[in-house]
């Protein structure tokens, strides 16, 4: 008798790139899934420098009774700035929330590093009085800039200040330096990053 004689279906080569295609989706959807979880989480954390110094300078307010108005013009002034930063995270934690997630929109512009301290500063300068501590900005006279985002810089330097109260509150005094890179540095940082 004759051995039967079984078939099997074979793959297409369309089903196997409708295959690789549809791996592909997933893999990016879990990784759009992970940048989103990590923002969310990096935004919440951030919201709270700002939310600290408004809370600092209402309590100036409520203590002086408003009598120097000098003083309270400054205070008020600060709690708008801040409570315009924490507008702009609930904004952007808005943004990371929402289904279609496209990724960070980063608006670069030149940005003065000493200006951006020395306002960060002043958020911080009702916790740096309850800790009975001090600062101070050490500056070169020439303009010290970069180009980026504002808001992601000022972010940057809140959680830098954040800590450095944190973990050195025992040393009483911050002590913050500003250096510029000459373009001779600048040409071989290029040089180093490009030959990596």
């Amino acid at each position: 008798s004759t051995p039967c004689e079984h078939s099997f279906p074979t793959r297409r080569s369309s089903d196997l790139t409708m295959s690789r295609k549809l791996e592909d989706l997933i893999k990016k959807d879990r990784e759009n899934e992970k940048i989103k979880k990590d923002m969310i989480s990096n935004i919440s954390h951030d919201l709270r420098n700002p939310l600290t110094s408004v809370i600092g300078y209402v309590e100036i307010i409520q203590k002086s009774g408003c009598k120097d108005k000098a003083l309270c013009d400054d205070c008020i002034d600060v709690i708008l700035k801040k409570c315009g930063e924490l507008r702009d995270l609930v904004e952007d934690l808005l943004e990371y929330t929402s289904i279609n997630f496209k990724g960070i929109n980063i608006k670069k512009k030149p940005i003065s590093i000493k200006a951006v301290i020395e306002q960060i500063m002043v958020g911080f300068i009702p916790t740096l009085e309850n800790l009975k501590m001090s600062f101070h900005i050490n500056a070169p006279d020439k303009k010290v800039s970069i180009v980026g985002d504002i808001n992601l810089i000022v972010r940057l330097f809140e959680n830098i200040i954040n800590n450095s109260i944190f973990y050195g509150k025992d040393g009483k005094k911050i002590d913050i330096e500003i250096m510029g890179i000459r373009s001779e540095e600048r040409r071989v940082g290029k040089e180093c990053s490009q030959g990596v």
